[in-house]
């Protein structure tokens, strides 16, 4: 007996050592009981290390800066480096900030070149991160996440020993000093995985909780060649274009993308309020590193000058293609950096107040621009309901162009709660039923206004039984939509 019980405490002791060997923390993890703090590594280098001047230093970047975002901000990215190259862009992004959050989740990738790991590092060693402004405490929701069952999220020694989340707290601190901290470094992560960490953020989204991502762009180009790739970055960003952002060169492409897919969760508009390298800052242009501000906020309205523009150029496509049969190249469309987002869309055209031709994409695919000018052409050629338009009917067509938001997965525990979650013109509706699929435009709900019989003629349109949408293996979609006329 006494024998086994020694087995037994060498076979625990040495698990307990193979695991603090490699230096993740494993088990059951708990706040430390007494006051822990990451003494700042940044303050000096990064930033002044006087609390006077560092204060000042950030109040002169923010006061020198505009607030451009209305709408309200709910995640952004901003540069780790030094205040002397990337403050001024990180204010532009801190300046955006309208409310004061009660906890703060600051997010940036694996720096650390001695350390190779996947998933999510937080700290289990610390209680609160200092700078000169004060020391910040780390939230309960670090331990939370520590404990879940995933195995997504560990404590990783090494991990948190760089300045990437260290230089953002400045800024946060003289915003706000009464926040709570949660600092996350990324190692590698699988598109599933990033997936489920933005699930995960999203659980503690309550409206006081603010997603702060850092991150640097391109590293030691020529001056012109990194505007070439930050560009194309940052343009792939706005327009939702996960799999170009996957090619992007930062420090951190796993930020970019988790920031992205927080957004579309969100249904999110992201807009780049600005962006300079540090050939800007020094006028050294051989070997330069890109910095953006960008930020995901609620969604913006087209303008009315953006609105008439897009149905302008549905017009101008559809009489240039009917009479001539010439693609028109649009060439004054890039003075209006907004339609540039992918976006879902369709164009309608009606004759004397009946349907003529409908065609567009759910999904965001291509920019608003060139997804006007397609499926203007395709509604007026290519919709297989209707004759394509002829010559003499363009004076009697009138144009209508839907721009989609993101459409939403209904969640229903039986077929009474779709009727309960659906509004009617305000609600795009797609059903998926057997590998069909069939959607209305909010504006049909003005020929169909009672839900059921909505439902039941958009299953018909599919060509499935009209009570489809009540059955349990359907799948109903919901979409808001930017509708205007000409």
């Amino acid at each position: 007996m006494l024998y086994k019980k020694k087995s037994l405490t060498i076979t625990i002791l040495l698990l307990l050592l193979l695991i603090s060997g490699c230096g993740i923390t494993g088990g059951i993890v708990r706040a430390p009981r007494q006051k822990a703090v990451r003494e700042p590594v940044a303050a000096g280098q990064f930033y002044p290390q006087n609390s006077n001047e560092l204060y000042s230093l950030i109040k002169s970047f923010l006061d020198n800066t505009e607030k451009t975002i209305s709408e309200e901000v709910h995640a952004i990215i901003v540069p780790h480096a030094g205040y002397q190259y990337s403050g001024e862009i990180a204010a532009k992004s801190f300046k955006q900030l309208d409310r004061q959050y009660e906890r703060v989740f600051v997010i940036a990738s694996n720096h650390n070149s001695d350390i190779n790991f996947n998933g999510i590092s937080l700290p289990i060693k610390y209680t609160h991160y200092k700078t000169p402004l004060g020391e910040t405490e780390i939230s309960k929701t670090s331990y939370e996440l520590l404990n879940t069952k995933s195995g997504l999220f560990k404590s990783v020694e090494g991990a948190h020993d760089m300045q990437m989340i260290e230089v953002e707290l400045p800024f946060l601190q003289a915003l706000n000093p009464n926040f709570k901290l949660i600092p996350m470094i990324l190692g590698k992560l699988t598109d599933n995985q990033i997936e489920e960490f933005v699930n995960k953020l999203l659980e503690y989204d309550d409206g006081k909780t603010l997603y702060v991502f850092s991150i640097d762009l391109s590293h030691y180009y020529p001056y012109n060649e990194a505007l070439k790739l930050d560009g194309f970055c940052l343009g792939s960003l706005m327009s939702y274009n996960y799999k170009n952002i996957n090619q992007c060169i930062t420090d951190g492409n796993n930020i970019l993308l988790a920031f992205l897919q927080l957004a579309v969760q969100k249904n999110l508009d992201i807009s780049v309020v600005d962006y300079k390298n540090s050939g800007d800052t020094t006028g050294n242009k051989e070997s330069v590193v890109g910095y953006s501000s960008v930020v995901a906020h609620n969604k913006t309205p087209l303008s009315n000058s953006e609105k008439s523009l897009l149905l302008s150029l549905a017009r101008d496509t559809i009489e240039l293609y009917v009479k001539d049969n010439e693609m028109l190249e649009p060439k004054l469309i890039f003075t209006f950096p907004k339609l540039f987002r992918k976006k879902g869309l369709f164009v309608s055209l009606e004759k004397d107040g009946i349907l003529r031709g409908s065609i567009g994409s759910l999904m965001p695919v291509q920019p608003m621009y060139l997804a006007v000018r397609d499926n203007a052409i395709n509604a007026a050629t290519k919709d297989t309901r209707f004759e394509p338009v002829q010559l003499d009917e363009l004076d009697k067509i009138t144009i209508t162009v839907s721009v989609l938001d993101i459409p939403i997965l209904i969640k229903a525990n039986n077929w009474q709660e779709y009727l309960d979650q659906l509004t009617p013109l305000e609600d795009g509706v797609i059903i998926v039923y057997n590998n069909k699929q069939s959607t209305y435009l909010p504006q049909v709900w003005e020929q169909l206004p009672d839900k059921e019989g909505f439902l039941s003629r958009l299953c018909l349109k599919q060509g499935s039984p009209e009570d489809c949408w009540k059955s349990p293996n359907v799948d109903i979609y919901k979409y808001s939509a930017q509708v205007f006329s000409e």
